[in-house]
């Protein structure tokens, strides 16, 4: 259960930003990039992601399936950022977390 003004969590799902812009707007090579680092603008650390890539635009995002790589600290509605450079696209990727778990 969501528990309201509790300290940040690990991340659970994240959905790919519906701005324009935010799937990375092209180039990238369709498959899936693994593993990569990102960045908030909310006080969360630590999260690794994949990225679906299809009609050369990231498609979906999702926690990497390697132990820890859930980060700590995040909220419901933090910004997620891959690089360009990361992601292979023409622009960054940007995400949104959807939900939490609290793992203490």
């Amino acid at each position: 259960p969501v528990e309201w003004g509790r300290a940040g969590g690990s991340v659970a799902t994240i959905a790919v930003g519906t701005a324009t812009g935010e799937n990375g707007t092209g180039s990238g090579t369709n498959g899936t990039v693994d593993n990569k680092a990102t960045t908030t603008d909310g006080g969360g650390s630590g999260l690794k992601v994949d990225l679906t890539i299809a009609s050369n635009v990231c498609s979906a995002i999702a926690v990497d399936a390697a132990a820890a790589a859930d980060g700590d600290g995040y909220r419901i509605g933090d910004k997620i950022t891959v690089s360009a450079s990361d992601a292979g696209t023409s622009s960054a990727v940007v995400g949104y977390v959807t939900s939490l778990e609290y793992e203490n």
